[in-house]
């Protein structure tokens, strides 16, 4: 987990922040490890690791977990094409290279609610198989 990071990539700002928070992240178990692991590899080797038509092996959003200051509730949005409640998220806009400005800007647009970033930290990480959709069959081929 302390590998040397790519000069290239330690000379972009963002994502250098980025990558500090995700080698600094302590896993919860060994899935979140391997995710941890996978992630990291994406970020310093991919050439677009945030943009949603990198498929292979895959791209990085970001999403919110957005608790009241009592926690006792939780900001959930439907997704229609999941047919699921699923926390608030989504793809990277073009520009954005950082997951936290990625699910602040999410937050917003799905709920209407405003966080600081100083109200994000990194939570949770997760790699996940996305369904093969027709609708996004169609954009892809496009």
């Amino acid at each position: 987990m302390g590998e040397r990071i790519p000069s290239i990539v330690q000379s972009l700002p963002m994502q250098t922040s980025l990558l500090d928070l995700l080698q600094q992240h302590q896993p919860w178990d060994d899935r979140e490890a391997q995710h941890q692991a996978n992630i990291l590899t994406l970020l310093t080797t991919a050439p677009t690791p945030f943009h949603r038509q990198h498929y292979q092996p895959g791209h990085i959003t970001g999403s919110a977990w957005v608790v009241s200051a009592d926690t006792q509730q939780v900001a959930l949005i439907y997704h229609r094409k999941f047919d699921r409640w699923l926390q608030p998220g989504g793809h990277a806009e073009p520009g954005e290279i950082d997951g936290r400005t990625t699910a602040i800007r999410e937050v917003q647009e799905e709920s209407g609610l405003t966080l600081r970033p100083s109200q994000a930290t990194l939570f949770d990480l997760d790699v996940h198989l996305i369904p093969e959709m027709d609708c996004w069959r169609s954009q892809r081929q496009a």
